[in-house]
């Protein structure tokens, strides 16, 4: 039996890592959606809305107390105990 060698360069030797790697991925979500297991892409863009909207309300709440609780604003530690 001959024994075969290819020699390559590391840039190609990565190129062809990367695509063996991407059709493995496609192979998965072929998988996947034969198998049902998938979401449409209105769930996961609408999912994806709520997430920053929620994030964005949280921001600006820590933003709101922050700006409220600060010490430049001369409240009293008393005062912020009662809003707690």
């Amino acid at each position: 039996m001959a024994l075969n060698t290819v020699l390559v360069d590391i840039q190609t030797y990565q190129e062809t890592q990367d695509a063996f790697a991407l059709l493995h991925l496609i192979k998965i979500a072929e998988k996947d959606i034969q198998n049902g297991d998938f979401e449409s892409s209105e769930k996961v863009f609408s999912d994806l809305r709520k997430k920053i909207f929620e994030q964005y309300e949280i921001k600006k709440m820590i933003e709101t107390r922050t700006e409220k609780y600060n010490p430049k604003n001369n409240i009293s530690w008393e005062k912020i105990k009662e809003e707690i």
